[in-house]
């Protein structure tokens, strides 16, 4: 028997979770699990076989009648609080990491691990280079066609090529503001165009996020051309979204996968990528229209990342406006050439949860 801990919750982390059990339950794996916080919070993910969700709180609900302590545990969780160990023998960590160095005291904790698994090779070789003794291992993974797919609906507008933005705000590590704004003094209330911002924030108050976009738009009108939606609820509505959109652009600094970016060029949709960190595995110049970094700056925001701290230090990439603005205009291109970006949904074939689950399985056991 396994012992699993995670969560079910509308975030990554969740998103995640819920792709890999399936897969595990697929695979005949027994596993008893422990939700990480004590909830399993299934809002968010209406696609979801309700045999699976029962078979996972049952789960859950009996976990402490049949755990054992003597069994693997597999972690899938932050840096931080994951040191807190429910095996005896074998403990193994898949965890998220964007950033480019590590502090001390994490690579501490990674290395009371028996292996640790990554979601890119980028930060494989920021674990390894700062110290990660105990094996680290790469696992592709993020699309889950069961969830998000090509409802091969007409598009919203005929003459109109819509860009989308997603994730939640942050000013320095996803450059939300920075990239918004450029988007606009290229396009902004061009009739030919139109961004849609999937970026509100659900851990921000609805007067911190007007606040945002007030200074997105320089307390200014927002332009005609620009549409702001709230956090969206369930799947279904995000894959609403990923189908109403041409072309995603995603300029992140720092990300150990970018899973709507992802979803949405497996999905055939074609993207304005800034090739760095994670999305350097799954993107390329076939797939996606690539913007190179033009440098790094400490990724300190104030609000997500704080200089000084134990977790969390170091550097994100940054990227040059213009070569942004260049990307928009070759990406315009490629959709006019073909809206169906053909090369962008072979990523369905190596980027999918099945693969990342059965090389988890087989390390566990090797």
């Amino acid at each position: 028997m396994l012992n699993f801990e995670g969560v079910v919750n509308p975030l990554s982390f969740g998103y995640v979770s819920v792709g890999l059990l399936k897969q595990f339950r697929n695979n005949n794996v027994d596993f008893n699990f422990l939700p990480i916080g004590g909830n399993l919070d299934w809002g968010a993910f209406d696609k979801i076989d309700d045999n699976f969700k029962n078979y996972l709180n049952s789960s859950a609900q009996n976990f402490l009648k049949k755990f054992n302590i003597n069994d693997k545990c597999f972690k899938l969780w932050h840096i931080n609080d994951s040191w807190k160990k429910l095996s005896k023998k074998e403990n193994y960590l898949l965890t998220f990491h964007e950033l480019d160095s590590l502090t001390d005291e994490e690579v501490n904790i990674l290395n009371s691990f028996d292996k640790v698994f990554v979601t890119s090779k980028f930060s494989k070789n920021v674990f390894e280079d700062f110290g990660v003794k105990c094996p680290v291992v790469y696992a592709p993974m993020g699309i889950d066609t069961e969830i998000f797919f090509n409802a091969n609906k007409p598009r919203p507008y005929k003459d109109i090529i819509v860009f989308s933005i997603f994730g939640k705000w942050e000013r320095k590590r996803k450059w939300t503001t920075k990239t918004i704004q450029a988007w606009i003094s290229k396009y902004g209330n061009d009739s030919k165009y139109k961004l849609h911002c999937y970026v509100s924030n659900p851990f921000f108050k609805p007067e911190q996020m007007n606040q945002v976009f007030a200074e997105i738009f320089n307390n200014q009108q927002k332009p005609f051309n620009v549409d702001l939606f709230p956090y969206l609820p369930t799947n279904t509505h995000l894959n609403e979204a990923y189908n109403s959109t041409d072309i995603v652009i995603d300029m992140g600094g720092g990300e150990s996968i970018s899973l709507p970016s992802l979803n949405c060029v497996g999905m055939g949709k074609h993207g304005v990528i800034h090739w760095n960190s994670g999305m350097k595995d799954w993107a390329d110049e076939n797939n996606a229209v690539l913007v190179k970094p033009n440098g790094k700056e400490p990724v300190y925001d104030g609000i997500f990342f704080h200089q000084g701290q134990v977790f969390n230090q170091g550097n994100i990439y940054s990227y040059n406006n213009d070569d942004f603005i260049s990307g928009c205009e070759l990406a315009i291109k490629r959709f006019e050439s073909n809206p169906i970006n053909e090369k962008g949904k072979e990523l369905q074939n190596t980027y999918s949860f099945k693969i990342g689950a059965d090389l988890i399985i087989k390390e566990l056991h090797g």
